[in-house]
């Protein structure tokens, strides 16, 4: 049977009209599906950024010579210990924390040197920051008087002595120095170090600035150290005047870190103190070797992972 042209194209047009339905209706499946699939991957992401756990992270970052540690409690509580010698921090800090909620609960420099603060404020002016530690000595330089100026609008927390600051998720920071009453010259920065006590469980950590050996018996009297303490930073980057035999003896830790840069032009680590950690028996992880060193630590374990 012969087919009119007629026909022919109004057969054309209803075909062409069929695939045209059927490419919208794959075309609406489609993206309700990929509605559905991002809104599920939106609900998992906001759980993991905000729903507590039972994980405590403790993370001591490669920043060349100087330190910068930052903590995640289980409840998300995000603290900066120091911030390094440049900017570098600010990049790390940024891969750790949810894209949802880019803010800092706390900052908390240990002195006013600039490889200790100079990082801390590259990080007030990227992210949104709820409290601040102020410093105990001033070094009389450019650097306290930015480090002034943006935190002048933030609660400041002149943390001493006696105080605890419970970051949740079972997770406390104690102060152990300095202590209330102190007063501090331009020049003693390094004494003026404010030395924190992490624990959550049966697990410790101790940051200690830049805190000399001589102030170390104070930390021993305080009655706040653990004589099984998990992780100690070596105080002033592994300096032969700093970690003293009294206090590696008294503590024992497991693991000793080392926050020094490569090759830098002071020698640390010490041979000095490297000799006194190993008659200890403590492991030695360090950031000029290992990078980034980080602990995952849950109530009855520890871990850690090193990024080279």
């Amino acid at each position: 049977m012969k087919r009119r042209a007629k026909d022919y194209i109004i057969i054309k047009y209803k075909q062409a009209r069929k695939k045209k339905e059927d490419f919208l209706l794959f075309y609406g499946v489609f993206t309700v599906l990929l509605l559905i699939l991002g809104a599920l991957l939106f609900s998992f992401l906001l759980f993991q950024a905000l729903i507590p756990s039972k994980t405590l992270k403790v993370t001591f970052y490669d920043v060349g010579q100087g330190d910068a540690i930052y903590i995640e409690s289980g409840a998300k509580t995000k603290v900066l210990i120091d911030g390094g010698p440049s900017k570098v921090i600010v990049e790390k800090v940024g891969r750790e924390i949810s894209f949802l909620d880019k803010s800092i609960d706390f900052i908390a420099p240990s002195h006013g040197d600039k490889d200790h603060i100079t990082g801390s404020i590259a990080v007030l002016e990227r992210f949104p920051t709820k409290y601040v530690s102020a410093v105990h000595a001033s070094t009389a330089t450019e650097l306290d008087d930015e480090y002034g100026a943006k935190t002048r609008n933030i609660v400041s927390i002149r943390s001493v002595a006696g105080d605890t600051i419970d970051i949740g998720g079972g997770a406390l920071l104690t102060v152990i120095l300095p202590k209330k009453a102190e007063v501090f010259s331009e020049k003693e920065t390094n004494e003026s170090s404010s030395v924190l006590l992490l624990t959550y469980g049966e697990f410790s950590f101790l940051f200690t600035g830049d805190l000399p050996e001589t102030r170390e018996r104070e930390l021993i009297d305080s009655g706040k150290l653990p004589r099984d303490l998990t992780v100690l930073k070596l105080g002033h980057h592994g300096s032969k005047y700093s970690t003293g035999k009294e206090l590696l003896s008294y503590t024992k830790p497991k693991f000793v870190i080392v926050s020094s840069g490569k090759g830098n032009n002071y020698g640390h680590p010490s041979k000095e103190v490297l000799e006194r950690v190993e008659k200890v028996k403590s492991k030695v992880l360090r950031t000029d070797d290992m990078g980034d060193i980080r602990f995952i630590v849950k109530k009855n374990s520890l871990t850690f992972d090193t990024e080279k």
